[in-house]
């Protein structure tokens, strides 16, 4: 299990291939503001916990994103944010917002 204050896969961060965050725990801002997701696969959260998650990545993924059992106190997205497949099951969130954190 991964610890960190801050993940920052934002601006100018791409991702070219199926990518895996499960389990990480992210005590402050966990954020894919203006990111490029051309995973192929998908983009794992899995039991990530973050106390804000920021996801409004450049355009709509074309992976699975995959956030079953992770934890969140705030969620933000966007219009447009989320890809046609999001696994949900078990995702616990405090508040939700649209627009970028």
């Amino acid at each position: 299990m991964m610890m960190t204050t801050t993940l920052d896969c934002s601006q100018g961060f791409t991702a070219l291939s199926a990518m895996s965050l499960r389990g990480v725990r992210v005590s402050d801002l966990a954020t894919f503001d203006g990111a490029t997701l051309d995973a192929v696969d998908t983009v794992v959260c899995a039991r990530m916990h973050a106390e804000d998650f920021t996801f409004t990545p450049a355009t709509s993924p074309a992976a699975t994103v995959d956030l079953r059992g992770a934890r969140v106190t705030t969620l933000w997205d966007a219009e447009g944010s989320w890809p046609q497949e999001v696994r949900l099951d078990g995702l616990v969130y405090g508040s939700l917002h649209t627009g970028s954190g």
